[in-house]
């Protein structure tokens, strides 16, 4: 349904899927979009949203050795005052927030451990704000995502870098 609101939980307990199985990151390249979607916008997670719009995720805290939040095909959702805590060592771990086909705002939030705080797969439009990234991979990663706004955030730790911008 549109327009949720998901506020006040402590999840904990996801299952470590990370993606569909089977899914080959090897495919044709006329595959890429159908194949990352099952890379990244798959998998368990502490919250899924698919396809529908404006859902907002407030105060919550999932602690995941997978995703913490999955949005595909879901624009216009808030993230707001959430913790994500996820693997110690990026590579067992997985998003914090996997966004695939979402424009979406994320704000005042905190998301430790996992391989990316924040990753974008066509999310246009996307603000990430007034958070905090630590000991992951990445901070925020964004592939083929456009007009996006990343600012007054912390990133402390990691692997690689605090923010990564691809093609």
């Amino acid at each position: 349904a549109d327009d949720v609101a998901i506020t006040g939980f402590h999840i904990e307990g996801v299952g470590n899927a990370t993606r569909e199985p089977g899914t080959d990151l090897g495919a044709p390249a006329e595959e890429w979009d159908a194949r990352f979607e099952r890379a990244y916008g798959q998998g368990d997670a502490g919250v899924g949203v698919a396809n529908v719009t404006g859902t907002y995720v407030g105060d919550v805290t999932i602690e995941t050795p997978a995703n913490g939040m999955i949005f595909l095909n879901a624009p216009g959702g808030v993230i707001e005052d959430v913790r994500v805590d996820g693997t110690e060592d990026w590579q067992e771990g997985f998003m914090g927030v996997a966004s695939v086909r979402s424009r979406l705002v994320v704000q005042d939030s905190t998301f430790v451990g996992g391989r990316d705080g924040v990753y974008l797969h066509r999310g246009d439009g996307t603000v990430i704000r007034n958070s905090t990234f630590r000991d992951q991979r990445y901070g925020v990663h964004t592939m083929f995502t456009s007009r996006t706004l990343i600012a007054n955030n912390v990133a402390r730790g990691e692997a690689f870098a605090g923010i990564v911008i691809m093609t």
